[in-house]
């Protein structure tokens, strides 16, 4: 939940949840870059943004086939994100 790190379980009265991202990869890593977080697999490329209640955040896969091969291989310079592909 927003407001308290110690809330998991979802309600009308708070900001927890889940999301299963529907990917045939394992998650890779995330990195935060203006106005939404780009999540990595190993596989694909998803963004969540914050949209407020009652969904919290959208999630939207962006392409496939540029997924990441490791953690912790993007980097964020400027507003920009980068990391090392499978290819």
């Amino acid at each position: 939940d927003q407001d308290d790190y110690t809330t998991w379980t979802p309600d009308v009265t708070n900001q927890a949840g889940s999301y299963v991202i529907e990917t045939d990869g394992e998650i890779r890593c995330g990195i935060k870059v203006p106005g939404e977080t780009l999540i990595l697999t190993s596989t694909d490329l998803w963004r969540a943004r914050y949209i407020g209640m009652p969904l919290v955040y959208s999630f939207t896969r962006v392409d496939t086939g540029c997924g990441s091969p490791g953690n912790r291989t993007a980097v964020k310079i400027g507003n920009r994100a980068v990391w090392l592909g499978n290819g």
